[in-house]
């Protein structure tokens, strides 16, 4: 008994230990294996192509979408194969259902139909009271139809037009000065608003928590920025000037390109043509690392916090 019992806890032991190390392998993949992606550029006088593409796990995961003037595509490939091929292989056959085959109605005997044919339509005794009852409110509204139109029309002077002037100036007066209220009170509130605002940007945590989020997303810009890239255009504009301008800020920009991108100048003509390649990769410990400084700083937590009261209560009063 205390054999198999120990069997058992160590078959426990070796399953749990098996899922714990599939884990591990899984948390390193997603924390240390890079997405990795590219991008194609080309460009002719007549035609244009863009090519991105995506991978992850030393390729066995890609994705790649293209476009350019002659149409776009998409493609999807988990090693090497695509979704479609993986539907196919594990799809099952449906059973084929046999048709069953239809019944056919039993016609009525000859005697029947005849029958039928001869008997004479009746309407149910349910129309013929509802149609007696709606007679009399049919006359009634025909009396009071013809007493309307014997009774004599008002007079210029019963309907009191200057009565019915001061009417209208008084109504538009109200409706004007219910306006005004409404701007006034919207005034208010919107002053109220700003200087809950500028209390709210001017406090040293938001300030600390607005510089450390620029911070890490710098630093995101920084990692997951092309790693590689490159590119040669032939670019050409209507005015010689414009042109030179272009040349001058790139000449500006050599630090940051450090002649990677090179632009060849043609004056005589109008034209833009070329190629460029983009490389990068994006660790996922490196987004786990920036993801947690934000969510565990105090300064964060608090502008989220009070981000949160004044969105609940619409940004009316102060804390």
């Amino acid at each position: 008994m205390l054999h198999i019992l120990w069997l058992a806890v160590k078959f426990i032991g070796m399953l749990l230990a098996l899922i714990l190390a599939i884990l591990l392998v899984a948390a390193v993949l997603v924390l240390f294996c890079p997405l990795r992606y590219r991008v194609k550029i080309r460009k002719t006088v007549d035609e244009w192509e863009a090519q991105t593409r995506a991978s992850w796990l030393f390729g066995l995961i890609r994705v790649t979408v293209q476009k350019g003037s002659a149409g776009g595509d998409t493609q999807i490939r988990i090693c090497g194969i695509r979704p479609r091929s993986f539907k196919k292989l594990f799809a099952r056959k449906k059973k084929t259902k046999k048709k069953q085959p239809r019944q056919r109605r039993e016609e009525p005997p000859a005697a029947e139909l005849e029958a039928s044919q001869t008997e004479p339509e009746r309407l149910p005794s349910e129309y013929l009271e509802v149609a007696e009852e709606s007679t009399p409110v049919l006359a009634e509204a025909d009396k009071e139809k013809q007493k309307k139109e014997k009774q004599p029309k008002e007079s210029f002077w019963k309907r009191n037009p200057i009565r019915k002037l001061w009417t209208r100036i008084v109504e538009t007066c109200r409706r004007i000065w219910e306006s005004l209220i409404k701007f006034w009170n919207a005034v208010k509130g919107m002053r109220s608003k700003i200087q809950i605002w500028k209390d709210f940007l001017g406090d040293s945590r938001t300030s600390e928590a607005f510089r450390l989020t620029k911070r890490q997303l710098f630093r995101l810009l920084r990692h997951a920025g092309p790693q590689k890239w490159e590119g040669v255009v032939n670019l050409g504009l209507e005015d010689p000037a414009a042109t030179g301008q272009i040349l001058a800020v790139l000449g500006v920009l050599y630090p940051i390109h450090q002649g990677k991108f090179l632009v060849n100048p043609v004056w005589d003509r109008k034209i833009l043509e070329g190629n460029a390649r983009i490389k990068g990769r994006i660790y996922g410990v490196m987004l786990l690392y920036m993801a947690g400084r934000l969510f565990f700083d105090k300064n964060v937590k608090y502008v989220v916090s009070r981000f949160r009261q004044q969105a609940e209560s619409g940004w009316n009063t102060g804390s």
